[in-house]
């Protein structure tokens, strides 16, 4: 039985099943006109074949009429053949006379032509009015076989008889070959419906009740389903995306959308491919193809995204599909994994670990290389010692002993760098290191950078790590030359003294007066208003190259952020930069703008001018009669040793195997009044020679000498055990006022 009702357009009759056999006793074509319009109305808007078999006293233009007023698109529906009409001869009595069978086998033959054409079913009317009395007997017989045959098909149909021509006994004939009899009588519907039709449409009725009842509680379950399912894809805790095997992404979650950049409505019109790396895209799509070819249903991969500012998301992606019932792929669900961070953590790692195995490389590197500049600057020194001063070879070994200075302070800065020592704070004059830093620079830039410099040596003093600031000044000029290439440029270094909040114009007649600087970018800042009112050093780095967007601009401290091409940086130096400048509580500020140069400005707080360590008037060096035991296995430095104590006054006894010198000291350990030992020695290390002379004599006062070790430094060793520690290369100077001060400490008195 079907269980879906069909609407008649009937009001009286209403719902119907299909297989129902309709009958309409009408008193005038009033009455006929007012049951079949709206019957084939209901028909077309339903998608029913509708064959309208006319009666004798209706044309088919007034037919037409009729059914139009009620269907304004009826010429739509007759041009489509959606519904035809014929005339009542054409259908029961072609021949002349009626023929039951004919009759039937056409009704059954619309039927199958119209659902070969798609439609739902078909719906017909016939008039009795046109029938000779002596075909009524073989109508009747017509009507109960019709009657007994439709019901199991998708048909119904509407007969419709004139009381004129029906007496009583025709009309309780006729009502007994159909299930539903209807008349209008005075103006009122009389519907008389056989039992089984009242009990189909009941049990129709059931059948629909339980049907809608089961939808109810099975969209109810697949809401609750839909939910739990939109809770889990929303929770956050990873990306997730279905895509299509076109790989059009069909639903995304938000946390996809925050890893990528994206919103959700953008990704929804994107493809997979589109947001793949390209480097990633054959190794992708190798594995999407697999599983469409029913390969595999899965996969894992490591793969790399491009987010919409252009970052590249390094994430886990695994990917699982869902296959129809031939075997096809319906769709994919792909979970991603944000691994960036953890990649930035692993880069970071690396570099730590490159930058230890450097630490130990420039160590031995240095050790080596301050044994030989020792014995240079050494001999250097000595023999300017005994040569008339502002003598021309007096001269020459002067700038030859600064050279020296500066190598020893070079290797200095690669140690502390190589070894992130906490920073050493001192005064300092900016101006000088700036200078000393352009001149290192400026050997590693190409000629097409033309540097300018407007230093006022007069600014100031500032309270910083020299190191740490010539750091500073190496990344910003490297930056800049990167900026600037291939064409080059100019690189200009500013430094001036000014007062916060009055940064404006200076006095007239002041050294900042005159000042030519390059245009400043757009946008860039005379005075950044986070500082605290007072008196700072501002040092500006300014460029010609490139420039940069505003959002570029906005993340240049960011760790590991860099438009640099692989290979030519990780993203890490304006990171350093910035750490540095606020550790020295100071602040940073860049300004830029696309072809139009950038500019960074630093400053940094000035401090009262006192002199900068290192600077000392000229005074006689201390002198001392004491006997040295000096012990150095550089047989160069043990000779350069002796003869700097020995011109300070002091007796000297060289060794250069520390098993030697120990021996030697068992011997007459009361001879020594102090012992100057180099650290890294064969045989017999500084330390461990200590010891060993500490155990026969512990009041020994010991100075340890090193080029470098990773153990002991002036910075960490315990001053409480050894009185002094001096690095190489070490001067005439640095002997004499250490030993005369390590003496003084041992006579001072303890309390």
């Amino acid at each position: 039985m079907e269980t879906a009702l069909r609407k008649t357009g009937i009001a009286a009759v209403g719902d119907i099943p299909w297989g129902t056999h309709l009958c309409h006793f009408y008193e005038t074509q009033r009455d006929l006109l007012d049951t079949v319009v709206p019957y084939f109305k209901a028909g077309l808007e339903h998608h029913e074949f509708c064959l309208w078999v006319l009666a004798e006293s209706l044309t088919e233009q007034d037919a037409r009429s009729a059914l139009r007023r009620a269907v304004p698109d009826l010429d739509r529906y007759l041009a489509e053949r959606r519904i035809a009409m014929l005339p009542h001869d054409a259908c029961y009595s072609t021949s002349g006379a009626f023929d039951l069978h004919r009759v039937m086998h056409g009704w059954y033959e619309q039927l199958a032509l119209a659902l070969a054409e798609g439609y739902a079913g078909m719906r017909a009317t016939g008039d009795a009015a046109g029938l000779d009395r002596q075909d009524w007997k073989d109508f009747s017989a017509y009507e109960h076989a019709l009657n007994a045959s439709m019901n199991t098909h998708r048909m119904i149909m509407l007969c419709t008889y004139p009381f004129a021509m029906c007496s009583a006994a025709d009309i309780f004939d006729v009502a007994r070959a159909h299930q539903c009899v209807m008349a209008k009588r005075h103006g009122e519907w009389e519907v008389v419906e056989t039992p089984a039709l009242k009990q189909a449409k009941t049990e129709i009725q059931r059948l629909k009740d339980e049907l809608e009842q089961r939808v109810v509680e099975r969209t109810m379950a697949l809401q609750a389903s839909e939910e739990r399912f939109r809770r889990y894809f929303e929770l956050g805790l990873i990306g997730m995306a279905i895509t299509s095997p076109a790989q059009g992404c069909l639903e995304v979650n938000d946390e996809l959308c925050t890893i990528l950049g994206y919103e959700r409505h953008e990704l929804l019109r994107m493809t997979w491919a589109e947001l793949t790396h390209p480097d990633d895209l054959a190794a992708d799509a190798a594995q999407f193809q697999r599983v469409l070819a029913g390969a595999i249903d899965g996969y894992t991969m490591d793969k790399r995204w491009l987010r919409k500012d252009g970052q590249v998301i390094h994430s886990t992606i695994s990917v699982k599909c869902l296959r129809l019932a031939d075997g096809s792929v319906d769709y994919f669900v792909a979970l991603l994994q944000d691994m960036t961070a953890r990649k930035q953590l692993e880069v970071q790692l690396r570099e730590t670990q490159k930058m230890e195995a450097m630490g130990v490389l420039a160590g031995g590197i240095a050790h080596d290389f301050n044994n030989i500049l020792a014995a240079i600057m050494g001999f250097t020194e000595l023999a300017q010692r005994a040569m008339v001063q502002a003598s021309p070879a007096w001269e020459y070994l002067h700038a030859a002993l600064m050279a020296g200075h500066r190598a020893k302070d070079l290797v200095q800065q690669i140690l502390t760098f190589s070894r992130h020592t906490p920073p050493t704070r001192q005064p300092l004059r900016l101006h000088l290191l700036v200078q000393e830093t352009l001149r290192l620079l400026r050997a590693t830039l190409p000629s097409t950078i033309d540097i300018r410099t407007a230093l006022h040596t007069t600014s100031g003093t500032v309270s910083a790590d020299p190191t740490q600031l010539q750091q500073v000044l190496l990344n910003l000029g490297s930056n800049a030359a990167h900026a600037m290439y291939p064409l080059g440029g100019v690189l200009e270094v500013g430094l001036d003294a000014v007062d916060i909040p009055s940064l404006g114009a200076h006095p007239p007649g002041s050294p900042e007066q005159g000042r030519t600087f390059l245009p400043a970018p757009p946008g860039a800042e005379s005075s950044p208003s986070a500082l605290p009112p007072g008196p700072y050093l501002r040092l500006t780095v300014q460029d010609t190259g490139a420039g940069m967007s505003p959002d570029v601009t906005a993340r240049v401290f960011e760790p590991f952020f860099t438009t640099k091409r692989p290979g030519e940086g990780i993203g890490l130096g304006l990171a350093v930069v910035h750490g540095i400048v606020t550790s020295h509580g100071g602040t940073i500020t860049v300004a830029s703008a696309p072809r139009q140069g950038t500019t960074v400005t630093i400053y940094l707080s000035r401090i009262a001018d006192v002199s900068p360590i290192g600077d000392h008037a000229e005074e006689p060096l201390p002198r001392g009669d004491e006997h040295i035991l000096v012990v150095d296995d550089e047989e160069d430095l043990a000779h350069v040793y002796r003869d700097m104590l020995a011109s300070l006054g002091y007796e000297v006894t060289v060794y250069t195997r520390s098993p030697d010198a120990l021996a030697t000291f068992l011997a007459a350990p009361q001879v020594f009044d102090l012992v100057i030992t180099d650290q890294t020695m064969p045989s017999m290390t500084g330390d461990i020679l200590i010891r060993q002379l500490w155990r026969i004599r512990p009041d020994m006062p010991v100075i340890l000498c090193t080029g470098y070790s990773p153990l002991i430094d002036a910075e960490s060793t315990d001053t409480r055990k050894i009185d002094a520690v001096l690095m190489k290369p070490v001067t005439v100077e640095d002997f004499a006022r250490t030993i005369r001060q390590v003496f003084a400490r041992r006579s001072a008195p303890q309390g």
